[in-house]
């Protein structure tokens, strides 16, 4: 209620938008230490060193008083699959931003494309000027923005990729918009309109993880919870993501958390009688059973 009250809209357009689409997240405080904390992602971590070098050269010759051309925009596009950082990546983007003076809000509004679209034609317009209204002078990412394409010759797709396009174009100094998604649906999202990509800077692609890189995740997951893991059941989990990475649904490192949350549930399970303090501290085999291994695979991908 309180983010409505805060849009500039009439009331009728307070009656169609629903502001539980978003998810309002915070920018990183400390971009520049998570940034070199993430694992793997190599290329996205020059991508974005570039990117920071980029608004502190911009910095240094307005000081300078050197005349800029501010033509070129900071709206993105991030391709790849589920779990491999794409949304960590834009809350680290919107405190760079933040920090460089770029954006006045340290905020990055999340929205799945598919929550843009309305029940019937022109109430997509009225969702997509709300959305964009909320996330101004901040961060706004939209999630699997491919959905729009689904529906553009129906018409919304057309209303909501209209909205934006202006947006993109009139606000290019208070508001930076980040499209993601798998990367082949991104391709063919891209090709709805011609403005797109005219006003898209930067593209960012985000690999899968590989086991080596799937395994530190796993072993920080760990930490985080100040568990261990005999070199068994290590060996065991590594075989489990090994098996995974083959599903064209891999979600990386949200398959690790999942899976990471259900090991956690079994070793509470089997532990729970035991005085043993170190056997109450460390993944076993047992805590691992096949059951749990089926169901990873067959669920959580």
């Amino acid at each position: 209620m309180k983010l409505i009250k805060g849009l500039n809209l009439s009331e009728q357009e307070k009656q169609i938008f629903d502001p539980s689409i978003l998810n309002i997240l915070k920018g990183s405080k400390n971009p520049n230490e998570e940034l070199n904390g993430l694992i793997g992602l190599q290329n996205v971590k020059t991508q974005i060193r570039k990117l920071r070098a980029k608004l502190i050269y911009r910095k240094k010759q307005q000081l300078r008083k050197i005349y800029i051309d501010n033509n070129s925009s900071m709206h993105m596009c991030f391709t790849g699959a589920s779990g491999t950082g794409k949304t960590t990546v834009a809350r680290i983007i919107t405190g760079i931003l933040y920090d460089m003076g770029y954006i006045k809000e340290n905020k990055c509004v999340e929205v799945n494309g598919q929550n843009l679209k309305g029940g019937y034609t022109g109430q997509t317009s009225i969702i997509t000027k709300a959305v964009v209204e909320s996330a101004k002078n901040s961060v706004l990412f939209i999630d699997e923005a491919y959905t729009l394409f689904d529906d553009y010759e129906n018409g919304f797709g057309k209303e909501a990729i209209a909205v934006l396009l202006k947006e993109m174009e009139d606000n290019r100094d208070n508001i930076v918009i980040i499209f993601a998604g798998y990367k082949d649906d991104m391709e063919q999202f891209l090709t709805m309109n011609n403005g797109l990509k005219s006003r898209i800077n930067r593209y960012i692609d985000f690999p899968n993880y590989n086991c080596e890189e799937l395994t530190n995740i796993f072993m920080l997951n760990l930490k985080h919870k100040k568990l261990y893991i005999s070199r068994d059941a290590l060996i065991k989990s590594i075989l489990i993501f090994k098996k995974a990475q083959v599903s064209p649904r891999f979600s990386n490192g949200r398959f690790v958390r999942n899976m990471v949350e259900k090991i956690e549930y079994e070793h509470a399970y089997n532990t729970h009688g035991i005085k043993d303090t170190q056997r109450q501290d460390t993944i076993e085999v047992q805590d691992i059973p096949q059951e749990l291994i089926d169901e990873l695979l067959t669920h959580s991908m």
